[in-house]
């Protein structure tokens, strides 16, 4: 028998960019301005959630309520699109894309597994042919609900998403996170990096 296929499980934000994609697409949707009066208002949640007394998903799913509940389905995804091409190549660390763009070359299959918004990510992973795993925004009769559909990707829900997508033991895993939300993942993986592009 042949040696199995590599797969490489990598979360998106902070581990591959310098900066928290889902804050640059806020204030590349509504203005800096915007972006700073949301944050202001919900601060009180967000210092709750940083000392690990709100939950995650229900602080996310805050923010997004705030930013962009109403908003139309269609002017979402436009935006979406044009910052995937426009801003998502700003915020990458050459490092990282570069390597990801190496395990590409020698025939593995890349899976960006990440709680940011399948929307955006979903432009860029197609036009670099990658797989992606990402969080699912809820869209009730053309509009965003401000809801997360399902689960938000985060934690061990990666880990699950990952198992429904992949039979894990045909391929030798290799993984990289940043934070301890991508610690479930990468206990999956045989090389496992951690702030590999931080150094």
């Amino acid at each position: 028998m042949g040696e199995k296929p590599t797969l490489v499980l990598c979360d998106f934000d902070g581990t591959i960019t310098s900066k928290d994609s889902f804050g640059e697409f806020i204030k590349f949707y509504h203005g800096t301005l915007t972006y700073w009066f949301g944050l202001l208002l919900h601060f009180p949640i967000l210092v709750l959630y940083m000392l690990g007394f709100y939950n995650n998903s229900k602080a996310k799913e805050k923010l997004i309520t705030f930013y962009f509940k109403g908003v139309d389905d269609k002017q979402f995804n436009e935006k979406s699109q044009q910052f995937a091409q426009y801003i998502i190549p700003k915020i990458l660390l050459e490092d990282a894309f570069t390597k990801l763009l190496e395990y590409k070359a020698l025939g593995y299959e890349i899976a960006i597994v990440s709680a940011s918004f399948a929307n955006y990510l979903e432009p860029w992973c197609n036009e670099n042919g990658f797989a992606l795993i990402a969080t699912q925004l809820e869209v009730v009769d053309g509009d965003v609900s401000g809801k997360i559909k399902g689960n938000n990707c985060h934690g061990e829900e990666k880990v699950i998403r990952i198992k429904e997508r992949y039979q894990l033991s045909n391929y030798y895993i290799i993984a990289y996170g940043d934070t301890k939300g991508d610690l479930p993942m990468l206990k999956l993986a045989k090389e496992a990096y951690y702030k590999e592009f931080k150094k």
